[in-house]
């Protein structure tokens, strides 16, 4: 076998189109991927200037820029951070990387350029540029929506408790002239007043939750549900409830976080409880293979039906089978908002009388 076979056979062993350019920019030696990707016959090209496959309003810059190369020759690797575009035969332009290597042969100097096709690679770049502003966007948004939530809310606390006082004033000072039906009024009244309250308290607390800066560290799990129980002792004795917690794991988060994501799911787990039987709610937890832990809280309550899965993380959605239970449907909004900031993921699943299961996945150490 002579050398020419045999450089013919490495050539179009290459992945890459290969394409070799003399000292007057013709083109001598084409490879079968250099046909594919411009759509031209090898013996189309064989003796044409390279700029056929360089699109016209570049081509006499490239002109410049090859003879500037050919008086000071060197190796230019692929992803020389270069915007390049190349030609088919049909018109039609793609980007391209391409790679330039210099070779003497009998005292003419050949350039041999190796050529990809980086389409795909471009519109993943776009897809992600664009993914960060929508993305930038999306938290612009959400940071103004939360920065109002708070100066609303916060503005409303005062002007609501100003009426509870009055009423209460009300009621102390003019009690005896006030008849039933007034007092009924003034009930009304207060029990409105405070629903709103609590609205607005809860409010607050998902605006503080969005907006407060934490710092992440190890976090201890059994430390936080232990504070968590204290939290919850009133709630706990008075509803009779049975709680039990195995040993967890820790997680990568903030104790702020983790305060506030265990009380809204255990508290939730006692308040929903069936009227016939005191709450019973477990916790436990356990590490995953993929530096993950999950943690799941499991009761005994009312449950509700699965097509209403979809509605229980909106805020202010309130579940049909918990229309007599107080609250404002914003403390599961804020448990996922919490875990989601985590780079974690909350499931649930539910029926009727069947109780709840919360599964929380979270990271056991920096990032998931």
């Amino acid at each position: 076998m002579n050398d020419d076979v045999v450089f013919r056979e490495l050539l179009e062993a290459i992945p890459d189109t290969i394409i070799i350019v003399n000292q007057a920019g013709k083109i001598v030696v084409v490879n079968g991927h250099t046909e594919k990707m411009f759509g031209y016959k090898k013996d189309e090209l064989i003796g044409q200037s390279i700029e056929i496959i360089i699109p016209e309003r570049f081509r006499t810059r490239h002109v410049d820029d090859r003879m500037r190369y050919q008086s000071n020759p060197y190796r230019r690797p692929m992803a020389s951070g270069r915007d390049l575009h190349a030609l088919r035969k049909d018109g039609t332009e793609f980007p391209a990387d391409i790679s330039l290597s210099p070779i003497k042969l009998n005292d003419e100097l050949f350039v041999i350029s190796s050529v990809r096709d980086i389409t795909d690679f471009k519109r993943a770049q776009q897809e992600i540029v664009e993914s960060a502003v929508d993305a930038e966007r999306a938290k612009a948004e959400s940071e103004q929506l939360e920065l109002f939530a708070y100066v609303v809310s916060h503005d409303l606390q005062e002007p609501f408790q100003n009426i509870l006082a009055l009423n209460e004033l009300l009621e102390l000072h003019c009690g005896k002239q006030i008849d039933e039906k007034g007092r009924n009024y003034l009930e009304r009244i207060n029990n409105a007043t405070l629903r709103i309250s609590r609205l607005i308290s809860d409010l607050l607390r998902f605006s503080r939750v969005t907006r407060r800066q934490v710092d992440f560290e190890i976090v201890d799990l059994n430390e936080v549900l232990n504070s968590v129980l204290k939290d919850l002792e009133s709630l706990i004795s008075k509803s009779n409830a049975d709680i039990a917690i195995s040993r967890l794991p820790e997680v990568f988060s903030s104790k702020i976080y983790m305060h506030e994501l265990f009380l809204n799911l255990v508290s939730n787990a006692i308040k929903f409880h069936k009227s016939t039987e005191p709450p019973r709610v477990t916790v436990t937890g356990e590490r995953l293979e993929n530096k993950a832990v999950q943690i799941k809280i499991q009761d005994n309550g009312i449950g509700f039906d699965q097509d209403e899965i979809e509605n229980i993380f909106k805020p202010f959605v309130r579940l049909k089978t918990g229309k007599e239970f107080e609250g404002s449907g914003i403390g599961l909004t804020i448990c996922q908002r919490i875990v989601l900031e985590n780079s974690g993921k909350i499931s649930v699943e539910s029926a009727p009388d069947k109780g709840t299961l919360f599964t929380v996945v979270l990271p056991s150490e920096p990032w998931l």
